[in-house]
């Protein structure tokens, strides 16, 4: 007689035993703006339906019936770009994975099409979304081009989806022959452009090896090797330059590209992207910028950001400036970053030519962040080449110089925590002190879920570069995203967003996840 009140025991723990979801890969991993894109998600779902939170306003995520299937609904006034969709139930949140919010219209890769004799055809522009996804798969896509028609063929997936693939391109045409073709254009993602010499229908192939190599001779392929390959004969933005416009004004830009109807463009006082086959950020500043391509030889003061470009192999791009001594100078410079070409090595010299400071960046691919103290007050040259003696359009850099001022940066271990009702969980924060900041800090948290309270915890050893948060919950069943962060104490002014690194896409995120769990039965 007791057995039914046992099962309906064991029905009531088992969802608390439940895991997070967790989702390896999103298929299709894009969508066009204005339309709904059916999309399956990767991973386990111990609980069903789950819910998705996103970063950005204008996407909407719901699940539908099937296990693991959800409709992402995107506002026609979606920004373009990349978005963060975080999958969550009662028990936890997955990491963040990337969404692409695209202007064109987009359709699926179908199978067989390993090679030009079973391509399916595609009508550009358009976005195809496909996986490699077995060693040794090919994919391949038909377009009918007439003759003097440039096609631009992008692909996009280690980048920004971090598909495990260095994938190439490939141009063929009707017989077989390539007559195109790209392996690395941006990090590891090619891209191709292609004239057709005649009217014809022509094969762009697609086909990988391991994002991190290894002792195999194949092309590579997995479930999780997604991607998002743009094919156009339309207008296509490869970049815009400057790189940077003062905020509230209106700016020319030169634009980089195919197919373009015209070499320059305006930027309103509110517009931050141009392109809509390939979106091209362009940042707002609070302070001077300049494009040093019409910059004479004067130099330029701080605060400011200025646009730059490597136009000589044996040449360096050479930047004048002024300085005050005993007023550190904090210098930014960014290419790579942006989807450029430049592997900077940066150099800051006296009017004597010589050198005081030189600077990399400390991976491949990232930008180049340091702190220059002038011993004196005068002029000096910021010098900027690349790594590996390589020049042209593309060896774009976006360089800021500001004053070093005193500033803490801060850091999590994990992007997603979980606190048990009446044990409280505690946060180390670490801070980084820059520029010589000193005074005593204070951790806060901002949009803690219904029931949950901070206070500040006791570190288990003194160190004075960490803040311990300690949370408190007597609510369970509740979770969200929340920040966390360090102030300065008589200064309310002061706060600074902690941030945690997600490996997968070595970026960081200051959106972190709380779940709140009950209590543990005795």
């Amino acid at each position: 007689m007791k057995l039914p009140h046992l099962f309906a025991g064991l029905f009531l723990v088992a969802p608390l035993l439940a895991a997070p979801p967790s989702v390896t890969t999103l298929t299709p991993a894009g969508g066009q703006r204005g339309t709904t894109a059916a999309v399956s998600a990767t991973g386990t779902f111990d609980q069903w339906p789950a819910k998705v939170w996103c970063n950005t306003p204008g996407v909407t995520v719901t699940a539908e019936k099937e296990k693991g299937r959800f409709a992402v609904t995107l506002a026609a006034d979606a920004p373009l770009g990349v978005v963060w969709l975080r999958f969550h139930t009662d028990s936890g949140a997955s990491e963040p994975r990337p969404f692409v919010v695209g202007g064109l219209s987009e359709q699926a890769e179908t199978e067989p099409n390993d090679d030009a004799k079973t391509a399916p055809a595609v009508t550009a522009p358009k976005v195809v979304n496909g996986v490699l996804a077995k060693n040794g798969d090919v994919d391949c896509f038909a377009v009918t081009l007439k003759k003097g028609q440039t096609l631009v063929a992008s692909l996009d997936a280690h980048r920004t989806l971090r598909s495990p693939i260095d994938a190439v391109l490939q141009v063929t045409s009707a017989d077989g022959t390539v007559v195109g073709q790209n392996h690395d254009a941006r990090g590891l993602d090619p891209e191709v452009a292609f004239t057709a010499p005649a009217d014809g229908t022509f094969a762009v192939r697609v086909f990988g090896f391991p994002s991190n190599p290894d002792s195999s001779i194949r092309h590579f392929g997995s479930p999780a090797c997604v991607y998002r390959l743009t094919l156009t004969t339309e207008e296509f933005v490869d970049f815009a330059s400057p790189l940077a416009v003062e905020a509230g004004k209106e700016a020319t830009l030169s634009l980089s590209g195919w197919n373009l109807k015209a070499n320059t463009a305006t930027l309103g006082k509110a517009d931050t992207l141009f392109g809509v086959a390939h979106p091209f950020a362009i940042a707002r500043e609070p302070h001077p910028c300049h494009d040093l391509a019409a910059q004479t030889d004067k130099p330029l003061s701080p605060p400011f950001t200025a646009t730059g470009r490597v136009r000589k192999e044996t040449a360096p791009a050479v930047v004048p400036i002024t300085a005050e001594a005993g007023k550190p100078l904090a210098i930014r410079l960014d290419s790579a970053a942006l989807g450029l070409s430049l592997t900077p090595v940066l150099r800051v010299l006296d009017p004597a030519g010589k050198q005081l400071l030189k600077a990399e960046p400390a991976a491949l691919g990232g930008g180049i962040d340091a702190t220059f103290p002038p011993p004196k007050s005068g002029e000096y040259k910021v010098e900027v080449r690349d790594l590996f003696n390589s020049a042209g359009p593309r060896h774009l850099f976006r360089l800021q110089v500001t004053p070093a001022v005193p500033d803490v940066a801060a850091t999590v271990a994990a992007d997603r925590f979980t606190v048990v009702v009446g044990t409280p969980l505690d946060i180390p924060i670490t801070v980084e002190k820059k520029n010589g900041f000193a005074g005593d800090l204070t951790a806060y948290a901002a949009d803690l879920p219904d029931g949950v309270t901070m206070s500040l915890g006791t570190p288990a050893k003194p160190d004075p570069n960490a803040v311990v948060l300690r949370l408190t919950a007597t609510k369970p069943g509740v979770s969200g995203r929340i920040r966390v962060g360090v102030g300065k104490k008589g200064d309310e002014a002061f706060k600074r967003v902690a941030s945690a690194l997600l490996p997968a896409y070595e970026r960081t995120t200051p959106d972190l996840w709380l779940t709140v769990s009950p209590a543990a039965k005795k």
